[in-house]
């Protein structure tokens, strides 16, 4: 086994909790599907991007690493390697968080605002 995918496993068991948390809240979600379909499949996606987002991380950049040992990158190649893994995550991150603000608020009713009157004294 090399060493990048030890470390990678080993980050991994670090993030375990927070990767059960995501994969408990896919499950509620799908097991709520019928209550709120449209806020459920939203939740669900959104919390699987967050699964596979912070699931990645840390293949993808001790893979990088040890890239630069195995083909000889320079600091600048594994710089922007990890910039560009980095941005992807990040924008995957963004979309599941709308995701799950869109689940929030999805199938709400607006209620009416009661009109205050107001006396000045």
């Amino acid at each position: 086994m090399d060493n990048w995918i030890g470390n990678s496993i080993t980050q991994e068991l670090w993030q375990l909790p927070l990767l059960l948390v995501y994969l408990v809240g896919i499950l509620i979600s799908l097991a709520l599907r019928k209550r709120g379909p449209t806020a459920a499949t939203c939740a669900a996606i959104g919390l699987f991007l967050l699964l596979f987002a912070d699931a990645c991380s840390p293949i993808c950049g001790n893979y990088i690493i040890s890239s630069q040992l195995r083909r000889n990158w320079n600091n600048l190649d594994v710089n922007h390697a990890l910039t560009i893994v980095s941005v992807i995550l990040n924008i995957i991150r963004t979309g599941a968080f709308v995701l799950i603000i869109v689940a929030i608020f999805s199938g709400r009713q607006r209620q009416a605002v009661a009109d205050f009157n107001t006396r000045r004294i």
